[in-house]
């Protein structure tokens, strides 16, 4: 049992709770309190992620994990780092440029997808982690592959960055929602697409019956091809690089 000192020198010893909470906080790790705040996240949303949240979470006085993360921004930074670490520490190219692109940005969207409620934080965050370093490289890599120079790869990867972590947060926030919420949002819109007055929307009235199915598509492939698109069109403009 762990004893403390008494004023006159006598050992005593240390209340349960306090013997408890040191022996947590030993064990602490970033990994460990990564986990915690991803499991926080997850079942109470990202606002409720506090610093005092995650030491209670975890049993351990807050200000223990300040060892670890000097701030709170710093370990939001470090969690979206992680998120995005699992869809790009094992990532290989493919055999061409595309391939890469695609495949690249399809990995990255399924993994803010597997936690929807983190991914609305992750998403609007620069991380400076190594999980994005290494993102970055394998676009811009797959850009300069095409046949564009360092510019037009930078200006281009941005685009195609913005693409996919914009529609992948929008479509993070639908799917935190609860399922009646949702299930009622898809039929409302289509009610009211439907009923649209067509002497006033003809186009609207033209297409509304397909906007059901337009629903069941996968929207973000068909985006991500549009922009490969425009990169294999402005790429073939582009002179030989010497």
């Amino acid at each position: 049992m762990t004893t403390k000192k008494t004023s006159a020198g006598r050992p005593r010893k240390k209340p349960a709770a306090e013997a408890a909470g040191s022996e947590k906080t030993r064990f602490l790790s970033r990994e460990v309190l990564l986990d915690a705040a991803l499991a926080l996240v997850e079942r109470d949303g990202p606002d409720k992620l506090t610093i005092r949240a995650l030491g209670a979470e975890l049993g351990v006085d807050h200000t223990a994990i300040y060892r670890h993360f000097r701030s709170m921004d710093e370990l939001l930074l470090a969690l979206a780092d992680r998120l995005l670490g699992t869809a790009v520490a094992d990532f290989e190219p493919g055999p061409d440029w595309r391939t890469t692109l695609r495949e690249l940005s399809l990995g990255i969207r399924r993994a803010y997808l597997t936690h929807p409620r983190l991914a609305v934080l992750a998403a609007s965050r620069d991380t400076r982690g190594a999980a994005e370093f290494r993102a970055v490289e394998l676009g811009l890599g797959a850009l300069k592959a095409a046949g564009m120079d360092d510019r037009e790869a930078a200006r281009y990867y941005l685009v195609l960055t913005h693409l996919m972590l914009g529609t992948t947060a929008l479509e993070a926030i639908t799917v935190g929602l609860d399922e009646q919420t949702r299930t009622e949002d898809v039929a409302a819109s289509a009610r009211e697409y439907l009923a649209a007055p067509p002497s006033r929307y003809p186009h609207l009235a033209a297409a509304a019956p397909y906007f059901a199915d337009a629903a069941t598509e996968d929207r973000f492939e068909l985006g991500l091809d549009l922009v490969l698109d425009a990169v294999e069109l402005h790429a073939s403009k582009q002179p030989p690089q010497e």
